[in-house]
């Protein structure tokens, strides 16, 4: 039997000799035959570090000015088809598991313990102190940040970036807007709780 040659995996550090099986780059779109497709368009912008909205029949770019010329352009373009795509993606929200190719934040949190605590709860109440889908996911983003750019991040940082990574996708906001709304939505419950006077 003929021996198949070993695949080499990108990503291995000079401290760890296992190879890590994650590229350490992201995985850029390839212009195939002309235009780009609405969702190539959306998770590009993504990668510049741009989430595209919708307000009514306007395309919001948050936050402006990251983008390319020639990206605003084909944004510009397939303006109606962007919406749309926008609009028909699958429902998030509780419980909802991100996408695998979901851009990777390259800048190490730096969170309090009581921002990490909360964003992380917000998370294990969704049941990801066991085995689910969801938690499969953070694992993979957990391994991904440790082979990509948090190579020299503390430990604490890659759970972290995974849940906050999660919790931004699931309720359609950046980090700041999310512990907002999990601080606002753990007030409200206290409060309904209480015995009243």
């Amino acid at each position: 039997m003929r021996k198949q040659p070993q695949r080499k995996l990108s990503g291995k550090s000079p401290k760890d000799p296992k190879p890590c099986p994650f590229p350490a780059q992201p995985i850029h779109w390839v212009r195939r035959g002309g235009d780009m497709s609405p969702q190539d368009l959306v998770l590009e912008a993504e990668r510049h570090g741009v989430r595209l909205l919708t307000r009514g029949d306007s395309l919001v770019i948050r936050p402006p000015g990251r983008l390319p010329d020639a990206l605003k352009e084909e944004l510009k373009r397939q303006k109606g088809l962007v919406i749309q795509h926008i609009r028909n993606q699958p429902g998030k929200g509780w419980g909802t598991v991100p996408p695998l190719d979901l851009v990777l934040n390259t800048i190490q949190p730096r969170p309090s313990a009581s921002n990490r605590d909360l964003v992380i709860n917000y998370l294990l109440r969704q049941g990801c102190h066991r085995p689910s889908p969801l938690t499969k996911w953070l694992v993979l983003r957990e391994a991904q940040y440790y082979c990509g750019p948090g190579k020299q991040w503390p430990c604490e940082a890659f759970s972290y970036a995974a849940a906050r990574d999660a919790a931004c996708w699931q309720l359609d906001r950046n980090e700041e807007d999310v512990l907002d709304l999990i601080r606002s939505r753990q007030e409200e419950t206290r409060n309904c709780n209480e015995p009243s006077r």
